[in-house]
């Protein structure tokens, strides 16, 4: 197991030095930069300190996947630019999450969209395989997306897939958010293949780095994951006011657990 945290190659140097592992980038904007921008980009993941291993921001608003606009021309042209990619970085881990992509649109049957999302990751799951790519859904708090909000819904989306390239993510942000208990995590099996962790709001508006004192049970979530004999990674996920003086510290007291 280790610990990342979802940052910007500009944050590479700073991220190693406050004891990150790996970085986790947004894969929408891999796939948006011009050639040359990402040729360059490439580049500077080369000569960085540690790896990229993963991306979160799948797939832009544009692209549906629910909804009369679901277009499945537009996911095979998208998935393989930006799953090529992902490879081309080094990801081995890409996150679903993408509330606006997803969200069923008012009217639309609920069944049909599950039946959209169903055919959305095994497309996926094809150029998930072809560039070495597994792909972890993420469940999503019901004020960001009215559907798959839980682990284990995601869980059974990705039983019902059936791919070695489709597996699950647990963001304790959003199950928090949720009220699901972190043995959904366990339940998950091995198909629980990445995590998002934060400290939230009071008011749980938003998340902010982890450290020690700010009253959450991050004692809770690891040891759940070790009861589980988790294979997965942990990144970070939230936003800061100070990355370089934060980090330290979310690094710092997540590493302590592993």
């Amino acid at each position: 197991m280790k610990i990342g945290v979802c940052a910007g190659i500009e944050n590479a140097e700073i991220a190693a030095k406050a004891g990150f592992s790996y970085l986790e980038f947004s894969l929408s904007q891999l796939a948006a930069m011009e050639d040359g921008e990402f040729e360059a980009l490439c580049k500077k993941v080369q000569t960085a300190p540690i790896p990229v291993l993963c991306c979160n921001g799948f797939m832009p608003g544009t692209i549906k996947v629910t909804g009369p606009e679901a277009d499945v021309q537009a996911w095979h042209a998208y998935l393989e630019k930006a799953l090529s990619r992902a490879a081309a970085v080094g990801i081995k881990t890409a996150v679903f999450g993408s509330g606006a992509s997803r969200s069923v649109p008012e009217g639309w049957p609920f069944e049909k969209a599950w039946q959209q999302l169903a055919a959305f990751f095994k497309t996926a799951a094809g150029y998930a395989e072809k560039y070495d790519v597994k792909i972890a859904i993420e469940p999503l708090r019901r004020q960001e997306c009215n559907i798959l909000n839980l682990v284990s819904e995601a869980t059974q989306m990705a039983a019902w897939v059936d791919s070695d390239h489709v597996g699950v993510l647990a963001d304790t942000f959003h199950m928090l958010a949720s009220h699901e208990p972190w043995e959904a995590m366990e339940k998950a099996g091995d198909k629980l293949w990445h995590v998002h962790i934060s400290s939230p709001l009071p008011d749980m508006s938003s998340r902010v780095f982890p450290y020690a004192g700010d009253g959450s049970d991050y004692a809770a979530v690891f040891k759940v994951l070790f009861q589980a004999g988790y294979q997965g990674n942990v990144s970070v996920e939230a936003g800061a006011a100070d990355f370089a003086a934060e980090a330290k510290k979310a690094a710092a007291l997540l590493n302590s657990f592993i």
